[in-house]
């Protein structure tokens, strides 16, 4: 988990414009989709090894219960103007949206309020305008 700190440099974890939970989000999305797509893809270059899916998991889900645990609340918006909830349903992380709502309960009906003029939808929204091709209502 450090390193994955350390690669993002000169930053506060209090300072919420570094939007530090939607970078990890984004991370282990793109880790998990690296990984589906290619079991064999080498992750050595960011120092990372994994042998399974649930490796990846593992990794990112420690690293989200620590920054919820010391520096987010988890109905924060991220600087999308979403939550790490709806985050997480955007990009199918289904396992971290069970954890968000299981372990943190995260509102499945918080729609974040937004100055832009910008529509929002709650996570359960969300999720049901889904293709259902998606899987995550049907797993």
């Amino acid at each position: 988990m450090l390193e994955f700190l350390w690669d993002y440099g000169n930053f506060s974890l209090y300072d919420k414009n570094v939007d530090l939970l939607s970078r990890v989000i984004y991370k282990y999305s793109g880790d998990l989709n690296n990984y589906r797509s290619n079991p064999e893809y080498d992750f050595s270059s960011s120092g990372n090894t994994y042998f399974s899916e649930e490796d990846i998991h593992n990794k990112y889900l420690g690293i989200i219960k620590f920054l919820l645990e010391r520096y987010f609340d988890v109905s924060e918006t991220l600087s999308t103007d979403e939550t790490p909830l709806m985050k997480a349903i955007e990009y199918g992380l289904i396992n971290l949206a069970y954890y968000l709502i299981e372990e943190w309960n995260a509102d499945v009906n918080y729609v974040p309020t937004i100055d832009n003029g910008q529509k929002q939808y709650s996570p359960l929204i969300k999720t049901c305008n889904l293709q259902p091709e998606n899987g995550i209502l049907f797993n």
